[in-house]
């Protein structure tokens, strides 16, 4: 099941984050050999039948008439096993959708989604498995150990909303509409959770927030959010961000840039504080808004980062409001 975990997760994982147009560039590790070479390792489809016999034969075990002792040594044996199934699951279900989204199988792509959602739950909510494991020591949980949480933003943006119905609708007339951090798609939330600490001392200001890192770190390096409208309106409307930035440490600004419906709303440096949360307002053109489905994206632009290093800024959250 996992002899080739060393392609699986600082390969396939790491493509699968960054949605990589070839998801099995080598012959080590592909979906499904079609012809057994003599350098090929297991493809995922043999390990996912691997794990499907070892849970097998762990439920018939478990079935059986156990002394305490041996059933909570085989349980112990689930519980880590389970840890892998679901995570080798997880990148399955992650393959399934962007090969069903690049042929156009849209119901395809959000069945597989759906599935691969369910999965990244349930490895987020296991914190206790990867403390096993010295490699992943720093994992807060098994989603970050995967290394591939970050799939699921590039899924969600090449998916886009599920439906109309399920956005959050705008109108100016009816009051503003907030999103928060959490409803950001993308951001460094996706590894490190929600929450925003100001520098110095790390100090937590935001229990929403969503970090941008420096570039290239797609999905880490932007975020999304998607509203709705029942008409375009009839004058321009405030767009205000509330955040927080901390600059490369020897100084200067972090440059970013936010779009709506690619309308570039503000481009250069971020204008957030280092040491507290700020709230900055923008004015969005009313023609750069329309009725239906419409996108807000915001990205940092400082070339050359590291996830978790600086520069990098974050959002507590996004207002849209009536415009002044």
């Amino acid at each position: 099941m996992l002899c080739n975990v060393t392609e699986l997760k600082y390969g396939l994982a790491r493509r699968l984050a960054a949605g990589a147009a070839d998801l099995f560039p080598t012959p080590h590790l592909k979906y499904e050999h079609t012809e057994l070479e003599a350098n090929d390792g297991p493809d995922l489809r043999d390990m996912l039948h691997s794990a499907a016999r070892c849970r097998e034969t762990l439920d018939q075990v478990r079935r059986q008439p156990l002394p305490q002792r041996v059933a909570a040594r085989v349980d112990e044996d689930e519980r880590l096993f389970t840890y892998g199934e679901r995570t080798l699951l997880y990148y399955d279900a992650l393959v399934r959708t962007y090969r069903a989204a690049r042929a156009d199988d849209t119901s395809g792509a959000r069945a597989a989604y759906a599935e691969a959602k369910k999965l990244s739950e349930l490895l987020a909510a296991d914190t206790t498995s990867t403390a096993f494991s010295s490699s992943h020591a720093s994992a807060k949980n098994a989603l970050a150990a995967s290394n591939a949480a970050g799939a699921l933003a590039q899924l969600s943006m090449l998916l886009g909303p599920p439906s109309i119905d399920s956005l959050p609708r705008f109108s100016p007339s009816d009051g503003p509409l907030t999103l928060s951090g959490k409803e950001l798609e993308g951001g460094g939330a996706l590894v490190y959770g929600y929450g925003i600490h100001a520098h110095p001392g790390r100090v937590k200001v935001s229990e929403v927030g969503n970090y941008v890192y420096a570039r290239p770190n797609n999905p880490y390096d932007r975020m999304v959010a998607w509203f709705r409208m029942d008409s375009a309106p009839e004058a321009d409307v405030a767009l205000v961000l509330t955040g927080l930035s901390a600059p490369q440490p020897a100084g200067g600004e972090v440059p970013g840039e936010v779009r709506v419906n690619d309308h570039v709303v503000f481009t250069g440096d971020v204008p957030f504080e280092e040491s507290k949360l700020s709230t900055h307002t923008y004015p969005v053109p009313a023609t750069a808004l329309k009725a239906g489905v419409n996108k807000i994206e915001v990205r940092n632009l400082a070339p050359d980062g590291h996830t978790g290093s600086r520069p990098w800024f974050a959002l507590d959250r996004i207002e849209l409001g009536a415009g002044q």
